[in-house]
């Protein structure tokens, strides 16, 4: 089982989720394996392009988001904006685990926060705003740090793929990553 926690969409568009395995042990302690349960799952903010939740339990005090970027499609003051919100809501809640849907490609322009190893693609404008953020915020982009096999996350209709989806965590999560892979047939589970 799963609890899920959604933001609501736009006029049945958008919305963001974060599902959390209740089945499955996070940790084991004295008294033996650790399960989430609903209660320790708080939302702090719930918009059609951002969900931040807060996870509170034993061993664990972590603020998650989901986001969804607007594409290279809408107008860049829409996208712009976007980012600047992200920026102030990171701010206010210091998030330590970030699942983006960032509509953005990064990776030629390196830093601390995002590497050239895996599927460099040139910075687009979401690509320069995601990576100020992930900057100011001290957030890793894990999917361009450590190698994976078929590390796109989207195939247009031409047959181009890209890689615009990001899983980014604090570096204090760093040593917990051991490996990094996308699953290209998710939606078909």
């Amino acid at each position: 089982g799963f609890c899920t926690v959604h933001s609501g969409g736009d006029n049945g568009a958008l919305g963001c989720s974060l599902m959390f395995n209740v089945l499955l042990p996070y940790a084991e302690g004295r008294r033996g394996p650790a399960h989430l349960r609903k209660e320790h799952v708080r939302p702090l903010v719930a918009e059609p392009r951002l969900l931040i939740v807060r996870l509170v339990a034993p061993f664990l005090n972590e603020v998650l988001v989901s986001l969804h970027a607007p594409h290279h499609g809408r107008p860049a003051a829409e996208r712009q904006a976007f980012w600047t919100h992200v920026g102030h809501m990171f701010s206010k809640y210091h998030p330590t685990m970030v699942f983006a849907d960032a509509n953005a490609q990064i990776g030629d322009l390196t830093s601390e926060w995002v590497s050239n190893a895996v599927f460099p693609s040139a910075e687009d404008p979401n690509g320069v705003a995601f990576h100020e953020v992930l900057a100011t915020h001290h957030l890793h982009a894990i999917n361009t740090l450590v190698p994976n096999k078929d590390p796109y996350t989207f195939t247009s209709i031409r047959g181009t793929r890209k890689r615009i989806d990001y899983v980014c965590l604090a570096p204090a999560w760093l040593p917990a990553v051991t490996a990094c892979s996308v699953l290209h047939d998710v939606d078909t589970l």
